[in-house]
């Protein structure tokens, strides 16, 4: 029975966390490409699905579902710098692979970062 209340909660945790990393993928387009008709919304959101792929399963990689019981903040801070970290340069390098130049590098530094912060200041609540 808390094995199931254990699961509920964790998959909760995951779809909020990736809810608030979309969140920062809206907030850093609408920041970078105010006023700019050039841009399609349409062809960014084609890469939210690997962003999120990438930070849900770094998060998890990282082992900020592991447990339930109260981690120190330190800790949960490092461990959301070192996911934006590595979900930097792993979506560099897979933009870099299939050779996708369309897409700015401040609007990929703004989203990795807006989701960290956002992410600290969700975990920080939740303490």
């Amino acid at each position: 029975m808390l094995k199931e209340h254990d699961t509920v909660l964790r998959k909760l945790m995951i779809f909020f966390d990736l809810c608030v990393v979309t969140a920062a993928f809206f907030l850093a387009h609408s920041m970078r490409f105010t006023g700019i008709q050039t841009f399609n919304f349409g062809y960014f959101m084609l890469f939210l699905p690997v962003v999120l792929l990438i930070w849900g399963g770094l998060l998890y990689f990282f082992g900020m579902y592991a447990s339930f019981r109260v981690r120190p903040l330190p800790d949960i801070i490092f461990t959301i710098v070192k996911t934006a970290v590595f979900g930097f340069i792993i979506f560099g390098s897979f933009l870099y692979a299939l050779k996708i130049q369309d897409i700015s590098r401040s609007f990929i530094i703004l989203a990795f970062v807006f989701a960290a912060i956002l992410l600290i200041i969700e975990k920080t609540g939740l303490l």
